[in-house]
């Protein structure tokens, strides 16, 4: 009878030790992509952020532009466009929703897990703060006074054309007095505002994800030593 209780244990030990080996794999790919997606999209925040130090320069006359195509791109790049990522937390939450997160026997790496999912809330509140900037602020005043037919042939930061029918020579660009003035400024401002905090963010998330792969594979290689 105590042999077969010894047996019945280590079978079930085997089979929760399969488990956490199996999900540990799992959580790896989605953390390995999702940090990919989020080191992507924190080097376009960067440049977006260059960009609107450009354009400001520019508009209080510091850093002169000769280049009409030069105020083209960093008003497509600086003021038009919202970089964005899609978070995968698919094992995560599978495991969360059926109530199975104790396969993993590392307390840290659960509670890592756990305020990651505080830190993705916090990341989409800051874009949706940074979106009604930009629909509320910074489109209005790009449709009244930037021809957008010239600024949308212009290649996006991910090298995307948003109408890849329109030609540049269909509507030339001239840069208008709008672009020195105080309400152009204001909403460089705005958007730089609400994109540094979700910035922020994004490095923090960075520097979690990193923590985590960290776990898993010191909880991986205690595993392939048994």
């Amino acid at each position: 009878m105590f042999i077969g209780i010894q047996v019945s244990n280590w079978n079930t030990d085997n089979a929760q030790r399969e488990d956490e080996i199996v999900f540990l794999r799992l959580l790896e790919e989605d953390i390995r992509s999702s940090q990919e997606l989020a080191s992507i999209t924190l080097d376009m925040l960067h440049l977006q952020d260059k960009a609107r130090q450009q354009l400001y320069a520019y508009s209080v006359g510091k850093a002169p532009l000769t280049k009409s195509q030069e105020i083209l791109a960093l008003l497509s790049h600086g003021i038009w466009e919202m970089p964005t990522m899609e978070f995968n937390q698919t094992t995560f939450e599978a495991l969360k929703s059926t109530g199975r997160l104790d396969v993993f026997v590392d307390d840290t790496l659960v509670q890592e897990l756990t305020e990651l999912q505080s830190d993705i809330a916090d990341i989409e509140r800051r874009a949706e703060i940074e979106l009604a900037t930009l629909l509320n602020v910074t489109d209005p005043i790009l449709l009244q006074h930037v021809d957008m037919t010239a600024m949308l042939v212009e290649p996006s930061l991910a090298g995307n054309i948003a109408i890849d029918w329109l030609t540049s020579d269909e509507s030339p660009f001239e840069p208008s007095e709008f672009l020195q003035s105080i309400q152009f400024r204001n909403a460089i401002l705005a958007r730089t505002t609400s994109s540094k905090n979700r910035m922020r963010d994004m490095e923090r998330l960075d520097r979690r994800y990193q923590r985590i792969a960290v776990l898993i594979g010191q909880r991986q290689t205690e595993l392939n030593q048994r």
